[in-house]
């Protein structure tokens, strides 16, 4: 059973390869199916049996990067304290729109404004306030503002969005970036003596 559940794992890991491969030569909505398939060396069929979509697909990608944080971040000591958890939080984030900046480019320039985009977003969103909310729930009692108020202020700064309007159009670095956004996170949400 445990060799059925790998396996199973592993093609869907070689499907949003393909997918995100796909997307670094080719406009979103120009990739069928049938292209996925044979970029991952699987059928269309094997394709349409683990995601109903294209959109499913991405879905998918969006919130399998997002547990890619989460996994690098639990590899991590414990922080010994919230300035630290926030650095951590923002440098495997941003790390990874560094990694995947050309596949997370098309999806956002290829989905935007449309239904499918909205879901995606949304299914990012979710992903991403989880973990925010883990990090905060860490430190209880440090935050300048309420609790729900301070995670959605993270969440806006912790997308791919702001990422690549400083990366990209302020011309800053990735590290620079995850710098910066530490420290406005910081000097915002925690507490005076907490910084």
């Amino acid at each position: 059973m445990a060799k059925r559940a790998e396996a199973t794992d592993h093609t869907r890991r070689r499907i949003e390869a393909a997918l995100m491969e796909l997307l670094t030569a080719r406009p979103y909505n120009t990739i069928t199916i049938a292209d996925i398939a044979v970029e991952a060396d699987v059928s269309v069929r094997t394709v349409q049996r683990h995601y109903a979509s294209k959109s499913n697909l991405m879905g998918a990608i969006a919130l399998s990067n997002q547990a890619e944080v989460g996994a690098a971040m639990s590899t991590y000591p414990s922080t010994s304290t919230p300035e630290e958890a926030i650095s951590e939080l923002v440098r495997e984030l941003f790390a990874l729109f560094e990694r995947r900046n050309l596949q997370y480019w098309a999806a956002y320039t290829a989905l935007q404004g449309t239904e499918k985009a909205n879901a995606i977003r949304d299914e990012m969103m979710a992903a991403r306030a989880r973990l925010v909310a883990e990090t905060m729930r860490k430190w209880p009692g440090v935050w300048r503002i309420e609790e729900e108020a301070a995670g959605r202020a993270a969440n806006a700064l912790l997308n791919y969005g702001s990422w690549k309007a400083m990366t990209w159009f302020a011309d800053i670095t990735s590290q620079e970036a995850a710098r910066i956004t530490t420290d406005a996170l910081c000097c915002y949400l925690l507490r005076p003596s907490q910084t």
